[in-house]
């Protein structure tokens, strides 16, 4: 894990133990505030792109821009929808994905950032490969893993503090 993970995860361990010594409600709101911290230093830089076509992947690549639809009713939007972790290449099923980055303009109505000026900044990757090597997901892991064994609290317990988990 970073350095910036292990210290936040060290500064998480200690608002626990002060809640579990002196239930102490705002040491409870440091740990979790600290756990939504620990979430967000293990996110890569930039966002994940799920797609079907090997030609938008080159297009983009090409400095094209792609804007996507609403599945719903078909509606272009003003943008690529991306997203930061990998659950919407899992639920859409692609077969590919990449990571991108550019200036957030909006979010559609899934609440996906909508990026403008994007850039591809990783090659073409197959789905099923990334999700299961996805190392943001094994870094919150092992720092929920290292709470858990310094507080006595189990992970589930930990993750249960917030839907983000």
């Amino acid at each position: 894990m970073k350095a910036a993970v292990l210290s936040k995860v060290s500064e998480v361990i200690d608002f626990i133990r002060k809640y579990q010594a002196e239930d102490c409600r705002y040491s409870l709101i440091d740990a979790k505030v600290g756990l939504s911290d620990i979430r967000e230093l293990v996110e890569i830089d930039g966002y994940w792109r799920g797609t079907n076509s090997l030609k938008e992947y080159e297009a983009v690549k090409a400095g094209h821009q792609v804007l996507s639809r609403n599945y719903v009713d078909n509606a272009e939007l003003s943008g690529m929808s991306v997203d930061k972790g990998l659950a919407s290449v899992w639920l859409g099923e692609y077969p590919y994905c990449y990571r991108v980055d550019g200036d957030v303009i909006g979010y559609g109505p899934d609440g996906e950032p909508l990026l403008w000026n994007v850039r591809v900044i990783s090659g073409l990757l197959d789905a099923s490969e990334a999700i299961r090597n996805d190392r943001s997901k094994k870094d919150f892991a092992e720092a929920l893993q290292a709470i858990s064994e310094a507080t006595g609290m189990t992970v589930d317990g930990l993750r249960s503090w917030s839907y983000e988990f």
